[in-house]
């Protein structure tokens, strides 16, 4: 327990395992550390694998709230974090922050109404991201960045019509997850709103 850690722990729990560190994150209500604002926030602090603490970073943007929704591991032994910037409306934003809690860069998706919510590192020095764009009716976005500089190195593939679960009542999907391999990444999800996610 790190009694000078003060986080509202809103938004999903964000975890990543490196072989030399822990890093644990959630997004932080507004007010809450350094910067005092009226913005939620993004807080990662840093462990060694026996839990000794390391450092404790907090991103935020002055103007709009940053919620984080997924960490990975970079290749340096930092992390990548994705989440969205904003509220209405929303736009997908990932990072990479370096070991010592540097950030090294930041890339925001031009789509209106966009969140990255899933991110898994490739074996090619890349990182896919997952995410929806919409306001209501969701469509899901898969694209591939390099991991060193953040830029795209292909379009981005929207999926307009992603698989819908039938069934007599309304089914919402309330555990999310990616795995990316060599083979083709294949995903599934029920016709959301944007209200249940």
């Amino acid at each position: 327990v790190f009694r000078s850690l003060t986080d509202s722990g809103d938004g999903a729990p964000i975890v990543a395992t490196t072989p030399t560190a822990y890093y644990i994150g959630s997004t932080t209500a507004p007010g809450e550390h350094s910067h005092g604002g009226t913005e939620n926030g993004v807080v990662i602090t840093k462990l060694t694998p026996q839990g000794k603490f390391i450092w404790s970073k907090h991103f935020h943007n002055s103007s709009e709230s940053l919620i984080g929704w997924h960490l990975i591991p970079s290749q340096d032994g930092g992390v990548i974090l994705s989440g969205q910037l904003g509220f209405d409306p929303t736009k997908a934003i990932f990072a990479r922050i370096d070991p010592r809690g540097k950030l090294i860069w930041k890339r925001i998706l031009s789509e209106t109404n966009s969140s990255a919510f899933f991110s898994a590192a490739l074996n090619d020095s890349h990182v896919l991201i997952t995410g929806c764009v919409g306001q209501s009716t969701l469509d899901l976005f898969a694209l591939k960045i390099n991991q060193k500089n953040g830029l795209l190195d292909a379009p981005c593939s929207l999926l307009n019509t992603p698989a819908i679960i039938t069934g007599a009542t309304p089914q919402i999907l309330d555990t999310y997850s990616i795995e990316a391999k060599n083979s083709p990444v294949i995903i599934s999800s029920p016709n959301l709103k944007r209200t249940q996610l």
